[in-house]
């Protein structure tokens, strides 16, 4: 199929995925490329943005590591197929990145590491700032933050009453503070999804990040969206959440220049993420839909909430105000950056 469709042969290796079915091809050629087959219930709207986004990135930013879009033989950048069923798919090919997932490798997770992937992550927002899609408002997934309240049912299966509890008492603050105050932050197009799953580094220097992939989840979102979905991938010896975020949002300060408000509801936005991974994983875990291929440890979620939870926000919002460079008190104004 994908030879005479897209003229391309070789070795086939499947790809773990949540929602396509996905698989590696080391071309004849040597240059390897990403087939994806998308689920049956997979609107066509979806799969358009992404190819159309990428195709905008190119354009914007040519030298940023992502996937490129490889068009059909008939110049399509997506075909359809039927499967035995008589069911329809949709399915694209893109160039493979190169590179060590970042969540894997030990000495990844660094203050350096974290730096570089906020300022990546910071120059795909920026190239995506003035992209839009007639759908990039309906792609609706559970970990979307904005939607993070359709969640709320699926907390009476947290076994852990004090976790329980602190998921509730995050996602009250939300209903009342972090959402209504992220519609008031500069939204667009954003991937939502860049955590140490889809980052790639390089072998040889695991500091640098070489590659940036699975635009599955994105859609039209507050840019603190960006950020906090960069920073939720701590290892199990990390203790300072806080740190993490400083380090992740200054680089992506450096690239793609935040507000006073979006820095000041990050620490929010962190909490609501990884209490909405948490209500994800434990409502998962106590029905059939166990065992999610890329989420191989998710205990550092509610570890690492409830870490963030009692340094609290005054301590968080002081921090990441000192390392984007903004007055922690005083003039509340952006010529005050030096």
């Amino acid at each position: 199929m994908v030879a005479s469709r897209y003229g391309i042969e070789g070795a086939y290796k499947h790809l773990a995925s949540e929602r396509d079915l996905s698989w590696r091809i080391g071309g004849t050629d040597g240059h390897d490329v990403v087939v994806k087959i998308s689920n049956v219930s997979e609107p066509e709207g979806v799969v358009d943005m992404q190819v159309k986004a990428l195709t905008h990135i190119s354009e914007r930013d040519p030298a940023l590591p992502v996937p490129r879009v490889v068009p059909s033989l008939a110049g399509a950048a997506y075909e359809w197929i039927e499967d035995e069923s008589g069911s329809r798919h949709m399915i694209r090919v893109l160039t493979f990145l190169s590179g060590e997932v970042m969540e894997r490798i030990e000495e990844a997770f660094s203050a350096r590491t974290r730096f570089h992937i906020g300022a990546m992550v910071g120059r795909l927002a920026y190239a995506l700032r003035d992209f839009f899609h007639p759908y990039a408002g309906n792609n609706v997934h559970l970990w979307d933050t904005s939607r993070a309240l359709a969640l709320r049912p699926q907390m009476a299966k947290i076994s852990d009453v004090s976790v329980r509890q602190l998921c509730e008492e995050i996602f009250d603050r939300a209903e009342c503070f972090t959402l209504p105050q992220l519609l008031k932050t500069r939204r667009q197009v954003v991937h939502q999804d860049s955590h140490g799953g889809n980052i790639l580094v390089d072998p040889g220097d695991s500091t640098s990040p070489v590659g940036i992939i699975d635009f599955g989840d994105m859609g039209f979102n507050s840019v603190v969206a960006d950020i906090v979905a960069a920073s939720e991938t701590f290892s199990k010896f990390d203790d300072d959440p806080i740190a993490y975020l400083c380090d992740v949002t200054s680089g992506f300060d450096s690239t793609y220049p935040l507000e006073e408000n979006e820095i000041d509801l990050i620490y929010d936005a962190m909490l609501l993420r990884l209490a909405m991974a948490t209500v994800i994983v434990e409502a998962r875990e106590a029905t059939d839909e166990s065992g999610i291929p890329h989420i191989e440890d998710a205990s550092h979620y509610p570890r690492m909430m409830e870490l963030l939870s009692r340094q609290g926000r005054a301590q968080a919002v002081r921090r990441l105000r000192q390392a984007c460079r903004f007055p922690v008190y005083g003039q509340r104004s952006r010529a005050s950056r030096t």
